[in-house]
C-alpha cells in the first residue's frame, strides 16, 4: 500500500538497502524474475533489447541476493550483446568475505575493501 501511495518502497523498512526503490520498477522486476521473459508492461522486449547493446560491460552478484538473484543476473550477462563483458559471483567459496545480500553488494564495510575496488578499476579500465 505505501508504494502505491508514494511511488516508491522503502528500502530500509523492506531490507532492500540504505535507498527508496521505485515501485514500479520492482513490479517489473518481480514479473520478470517469476516468468523468465523480461518485457515491459508496455510490450517492449528488454531482454531482446539487451543483444544490441554492445558496451564493455560488468556484473556483480551476491551469492545470498535474494532481489536480485544470481541466476537473475547471468541471464543479464547472457542476454548482453557485449563482447566485453564479466560476471562475479561474490560468496565465501569465490574467496569473498561473505555469502553477500542485496544491500551488502554495496553499503558494507566487506563492499568496501572487496567490491568497491573493483568497479573502481573497471570504470578506470572502460575508460
Amino acid at each position: 500500500m505505501i508504494d502505491t501511495l508514494l511511488g516508491k518502497v522503502p528500502g530500509p523498512l523492506s531490507g532492500l538497502g540504505p535507498e527508496d526503490e521505485v515501485s514500479g520498477f520492482l513490479t517489473q522486476w518481480a514479473q520478470w524474475n517469476r516468468s523468465g521473459n523480461w518485457v515491459g508492461t508496455d510490450g517492449f522486449d528488454y531482454d531482446k533489447a539487451m543483444g544490441k547493446i554492445q558496451v564493455p560491460a560488468f556484473f556483480i552478484a551476491g551469492a545470498k541476493d535474494r532481489i536480485a538473484p544470481p541466476d537473475g543476473c547471468r541471464c543479464l550477462v547472457n542476454s548482453l550483446g557485449s563482447i566485453e563483458k564479466s560476471f562475479v559471483l561474490c560468496s565465501k567459496e569465490n574467496g569473498y568475505q561473505e555469502d553477500y545480500t542485496h544491500p551488502r553488494l554495496i553499503a558494507s564495510q566487506n563492499a568496501k575493501k572487496e567490491i568497491w575496488p573493483m568497479i573502481l578499476e573497471f570504470i578506470q579500465s572502460a575508460g
